[in-house]
């Protein structure tokens, strides 16, 4: 059965080397997703993550205690872990994206991030990672990880 994990958390990472702390994160990360049919993305944004993951549960759980464990995390907090009938991220192992200037980004983007971190999440899984989908378009611009 494949499910779907998003959750937010304090970026423990150097704030001054935060693109280059994502891309090794990223790099590293798409290896062992591809391994385990693990799809997603990953925001920095003023030292939050915001994090989506799909992929068959009992690896995604595992994945997911694994960043519980990562010290580059603090004060996870799990918004969404439902089933899901197929992956959004399908041609992503991860990707990532690092907002450095807030000015830069569509203040709907902006509002859109708000959102996630305040749980004003879709309650329908498919709307969701739509939703999610659609926040990562529009950051287009600040991709770190690049496309599979």
């Amino acid at each position: 059965m494949l499910h779907s994990i998003t959750y937010i958390s304090k970026a423990n990472i150097d704030p001054d080397k935060s693109a280059e702390e994502l891309a090794s994160l990223t790099r590293m990360a798409k290896r062992r997703n591809e391994m385990d049919n693990i799809t997603g993305v990953l925001i920095l944004e003023n030292g939050v993550f915001y994090q989506t993951i799909e992929g068959p549960e009992s690896k995604l759980m595992r994945l997911f205690e694994s960043i519980k464990r990562d010290q580059r995390h603090e004060d996870i907090v799990l918004l969404i872990s439902e089933p899901i009938e197929k992956q959004v991220f399908s041609d992503w192992s991860l990707d990532s994206f690092v907002i450095d200037d807030v000015q830069k980004v569509p203040s709907e983007t902006m509002e859109a991030l708000r959102k996630i971190r305040s749980n004003e999440l879709e309650p329908e899984p498919t709307r969701h990672s739509a939703f999610v989908m659609n926040v990562v378009k529009e950051l287009g611009n600040f991709r770190v990880g690049g496309l599979d």
